[in-house]
């Protein structure tokens, strides 16, 4: 099947444009457990830590720390996910049992017994 496009930016992709090589090689990096409300943009190359939840309509750019809450246009911190370390040690055990239930593996994030593409 043969497709057609105008898109400057596709164009430039496929040609292997330099110029438009970090929008290719730099993708933005979600942790697990991580929320994200509707309609958030994450840009190129930040990086949202394990647990961190995102507000709707938020703007990432760059390092969003582990368990944090983050909102607005561009995302700040808000608070902390959880107030004492013992709230955070047991959500990183729950999250890690409902992994091992569901028998994921979560250094490849793939069913076990089922090798990977």
């Amino acid at each position: 099947m043969l497709h057609w496009t105008t898109s400057p930016y596709l164009l430039r992709a496929l040609k292997d444009d330099p110029c438009n090589a970090d929008r290719i090689t730099k993708p933005p990096r979600i942790g697990s457990d991580v929320w994200l409300g509707s309609a958030v943009i994450v840009l190129r190359d930040s990086v949202i830590g394990d647990g961190a939840v995102i507000g709707a309509g938020s703007i990432v750019k760059g390092t969003v720390p582990p368990y944090e809450v983050w909102a607005g246009a561009p995302a700040r911190k808000i608070k902390n996910r959880f107030t004492t370390s013992d709230e955070k040690s047991k959500a990183e055990e729950a999250f890690s049992a409902a992994l091992n239930q569901l028998n994921l593996d979560p250094e490849k994030w793939s069913v076990k017994g089922i090798p990977s593409l």
